[in-house]
């Protein structure tokens, strides 16, 4: 029997055998089929307050397969090729808006809910682990529960990871040059024929940016809240932040020409 709370099951694959749970194998693994990317179950699997979502499956059932028992405040994004029992409280059929995997802060990367993500403050006011005691802090060591969404309250977000608060990104580009400025972890994508120069992070989220100089030009440095003419440079967002990048366009060389009459 498997009963798991606050997770998040996503972005695992199988070819061939099942995902986690009952007598399936771990996604991703050969076996004797294709079904459950991301919950495969057999006997009984219990979960709540998780995620299960962005799976795939080569034959059925991409985020799970077979019965499960679902507790309050779970989202599913998949449910065509499973059966959920238990709670009535569940989103399905919803876009869990999950962040790729990054390091987002904390001993592992994990996927941190969007801004617009129904997981966000989606579960109750007070956060318990599968026995029933308090649960004050998610898979990153970070406080449970936080008002991520700064409307109603502290209230748990769904899935393993606690959202603190998003701060916004702003990105502005000058000089007569051209160039591109990119993040990591992804999010800003700005100049040079990309328009993304505003991106929301969580609180205290390490934000390393990077400048690419465009045709013909140079970079020349960063201002704001950036400093310095390295091509790489780091944001700690514990609050808004506004970053600038100057590119210059590179002078133009004027070689002589020399004509010769004669032989």
């Amino acid at each position: 029997d498997v009963h798991i709370v606050y997770a998040t099951i996503a972005s695992n694959s199988v070819r061939g055998g099942g995902g986690r749970g009952g007598t399936g194998a771990t996604g991703g693994e050969d076996g004797t089929g294709g079904q459950g990317g991301g919950v495969y179950n057999a006997n009984l699997f219990t979960f709540g307050k998780t995620i299960l979502g962005d799976n795939t499956a080569a034959d059925a059932g991409p985020d799970c397969y077979g019965t499960l028992i679902a507790g309050d405040f779970s989202l599913v994004e998949e449910v065509r090729d499973c059966t959920l029992t238990g709670s009535t409280k569940t989103y399905t059929g919803v876009d869990p808006l999950l962040a790729p995997l990054a390091n987002n802060t904390g001993p592992t990367e994990t996927h941190l809910p969007l801004f617009d993500s129904v997981a966000l403050d989606g579960g109750p006011d007070a956060c318990y682990d599968a026995d029933g005691s308090p649960l004050s802090v998610d898979q990153r060591g970070r406080v449970r529960p936080v008002d991520g969404d700064h409307q109603n309250g502290a209230e748990c977000d769904i899935g393993a990871v606690e959202v603190q608060g998003y701060r916004s990104l702003s990105v502005d580009l000058s000089g007569e040059g051209v160039g591109n400025v990119e993040s990591a972890p992804q999010g800003i994508d700005c100049g040079d024929g990309a328009a993304d120069c505003h991106e929301e992070y969580d609180l205290d989220t390490i934000v390393t940016l990077r400048a690419t100089a465009g045709k013909w030009s140079t970079f020349n440095s960063w201002g704001g809240d950036c400093s310095g003419t390295a091509s790489t440079c780091q944001v700690t967002m514990d609050a808004a932040k506004g970053v600038g990048a100057k590119f210059d366009l590179n002078p133009l060389v004027y070689l002589p020409l020399i004509v010769r009459n004669g032989p």
